[in-house]
C-alpha cells in the first residue's frame, strides 16, 4: 500500500510518501521518505499535486 501526501513541517511544504508492506492483513514493513516541495513560481510545471 502507498500513502502519498503535502505535508507542513517548520514552516516548509513537504511531498510525502510512506510505503507499507502487507502480510495476512498486518503491516510487516513499512518505508518512508519526503522531500523539500519548491516554491509555485520555481516549479516548471504544476508540481507534485
Amino acid at each position: 500500500m502507498v500513502a502519498y501526501s503535502k505535508v507542513w513541517i517548520a514552516g516548509q511544504d513537504y511531498a510525502h510518501f510512506d510505503i507499507y508492506r502487507l502480510k495476512d492483513g498486518k503491516i510487516v514493513e513499512h518505508w518512508d521518505n519526503k522531500e523539500v516541495m519548491p516554491e509555485k513560481k520555481d516549479l516548471t510545471n504544476l508540481g507534485k499535486f
